[in-house]
């Protein structure tokens, strides 16, 4: 049955509309792959695949070509994807064929996503023709809001570093390729936000600028706005799909490997595309100096957690304050935020034994106090959370620090103030959110007369 829409029930439909403008039911989750050796290098689980055949220029099996892939954020419930090498000022536009690489790897990866890591697509520039862009060209997208992560590792030992364009606007410069042979560690990550306007398609290329390979492993393409996701791990553990990783060092506190220290994200919530992570242990309440020792970085791999948020909430990296009058809390400091409002969701859990309170306070300001609740071998319950609300000025660092609730009371077990990982949304403005809902609306009138 047809349905007809008249000026009144849009405007309640867009009532209900702006709330939820740029949120979409689900991902879409891509590994790149090689067809030759298939059996050998399964795809990542959850990930629907993209497999190509090595120097082959174009064609349904070659590596310039497009394929559909189901999704809720598609429009009819799919999206497709092409990937090609464009030409380009910096080339001849007949493109060696050799240039284009689909690789599979005989070196498994230890490291987190090891079915993603061991196979990729990208371009080889040593025969000297200078193809150096590889673009991905995403069609049939709702309308919304984008967070796209993307992943780069070579088990070999080819690395590089590469640009990033959004429909051939410069996002960020100077992403690394991670060539590590035997792929130890977890591979490189970039991750961006984009809008789609539902009609048009979005062009996201990858620009090499030193080394001779660019190559990607794979993609999560996310709605919405969680533009920086990050989980606090024991180096070498493992990272939550969609998470990049701090890693640090048990009972280190300082650079450049304990908890003590500042890393960089690339996110485009930040100031140049940049967002700084510090996480520190602090003295807190009764005085006295925080003790090195007493930072805390622990991988519970031996427990037999399986809820949600497995990854993420199998390790974490937090502060003992058994010892020196409980006086320790964790501070995590945010900077090169750009000016707006955030919500920021953590997550406290410990998958052995460790529980207790803990007070949220945003710039020494009291926030909010939770309890972790989930000191529990095995528990099968999802990581206690908390979300609040902070304002940057654009400027200003923010700092987040738990702290134990009460001091005194209680077992030993619940001194410790932990975190196994964060998540930073950026807060729609009003206006965007209403020109969203318009923007929608726009395109349902004209899907309707088509």
């Amino acid at each position: 049955m047809q349905r007809r829409f008249t000026s009144l029930s849009c405007i309640g439909f867009l009532t209900l509309l702006i709330p939820t403008a740029t949120v979409v039911a689900s991902d879409l989750l891509i590994d790149f792959g090689n067809t030759v050796g298939i059996d050998d290098s399964p795809a990542q689980a959850g990930y629907q695949t993209f497999n190509a055949v090595d120097k082959v220029l174009s064609g349904p099996t070659g590596v310039a070509r497009t394929e559909q892939f189901a999704s809720d954020i598609g429009i009819g419930g799919v999206v497709d994807l092409t990937v090609s090498i464009p030409p380009g000022a910096d080339r001849p536009i007949s493109v060696v064929p050799d240039n284009r690489r689909a690789v599979n790897r005989s070196t498994v990866s230890s490291g987190n996503l090891p079915d993603l890591a061991q196979d990729w697509i990208g371009i080889d520039t040593r025969d000297g023709d200078g193809a150096r862009v590889m673009s991905f060209t995403l069609s049939d997208l709702a309308a919304g809001t984008y967070t796209m992560t993307s992943y780069h590792q070579d088990t070999g030992n080819l690395n590089g570093t590469f640009d990033v364009l959004v429909n051939g606007v410069a996002w960020d410069s100077g992403m690394m390729v991670d060539g590590d042979p035997g792929a130890g560690n977890d591979p490189a990550s970039v991750q961006y936000m984009f809008d789609a306007n539902g009609v048009d398609d979005v062009k996201l290329s990858y620009a090499t600028t030193s080394g001779i390979f660019f190559l990607v492993n794979g993609f999560e393409l996310a709605s919405g706005g969680n533009m920086l996701n990050v989980d606090f791990q024991a180096t070498g553990g493992m990272t939550e799909a969609g998470f990049m990783s701090y890693d640090a060092v048990d009972g280190v506190d300082g650079a450049p490997d304990g908890v003590t220290r500042t890393e960089s994200y690339a996110s485009a919530l930040g100031n140049a595309g940049m967002v700084d992570l510090t996480v520190e242990i602090e003295p807190f309440a009764l005085g006295g100096p925080a003790v090195d020792s007493n930072a805390r970085a622990i991988d519970r791999t031996g427990n037999t957690y399986s809820g949600e948020l497995a990854d993420l909430a199998i390790d974490w990296i937090g502060a003992d304050a058994r010892s020196g009058g409980l006086n320790e809390s964790l501070m995590v400091t945010l900077g090169n935020l750009e000016a707006g409002v955030y919500e920021i969701t953590s997550y406290h859990h410990d998958p052995q034994d460790l529980m207790g309170d803990l007070n949220v306070l945003v710039n020494g300001v009291e926030t909010a106090m939770f309890s972790m609740g989930n000191g529990d071998p095995g528990v099968a319950a999802p990581p206690a959370s908390i979300s609040f609300l902070v304002t940057s000025d654009g400027t200003s660092p923010i700092d987040i620090e738990y702290a134990l609730a009460e001091f005194s009371l209680g077992p030993p077990l619940e001194a410790f103030p932990l975190i196994n990982g964060i998540e930073v949304t950026r807060i729609p403005e009003p206006a965007t959110l209403w020109l969203a809902g318009l923007g929608a609306i726009g395109l349902m009138v004209l899907r309707l007369r088509r």
